[in-house]
């Protein structure tokens, strides 16, 4: 996906069925004065699993939002992200992992690097159902 100038939403929803993989690699690149607001839904099924690899390069402002739904037994749900920003870039990412499901796996791991008045906001929720037993969640 490449934005250029204005506003761009872009919005992708995953549903990943019983013993699936999916992978998706995303490369993100605003360039100029674009605004880049981009939603993912990822919902996965017994015995499946997601990866997802993203690159979040700069823009004026970039908001994320990652839902994580792991709805049955042995679902598992991976996302690496790596940033770069620079001058006043601002990034705003908020994630939700939400197992529902026993034995259930979610990981999400972010990594950046800023420079000049960048900033980057991370919001992070994990709700684990009482029903969803040895869940596991980072």
């Amino acid at each position: 996906y490449r934005a250029t100038q204005g506003t761009h939403i872009r919005s992708a929803t995953y549903h990943v069925g019983t013993r699936a993989t999916l992978s998706v690699i995303q490369d993100h690149v605003t360039q100029g004065t674009a605004q880049l607001a981009m939603a993912q839904l990822v919902t996965c099924a017994g015995h499946s699993r997601f990866n997802m690899h993203c690159l979040i390069q700069p823009g004026l402002q970039n908001d994320s939002w990652f839902d994580l739904l792991l709805e049955e037994p042995e679902a598992q749900a991976y996302l690496r992200g790596i940033y770069a920003h620079g001058q006043a870039a601002k990034l705003n990412i908020i994630a939700e992992q939400v197992h529902k499901a026993a034995h259930t796996t979610s990981e999400i791991q972010l990594n950046g690097c800023l420079a000049g008045q960048a900033s980057a906001d991370y919001q992070g929720r994990i709700h684990i159902a009482t029903s969803a037993e040895h869940a596991v969640a980072a």
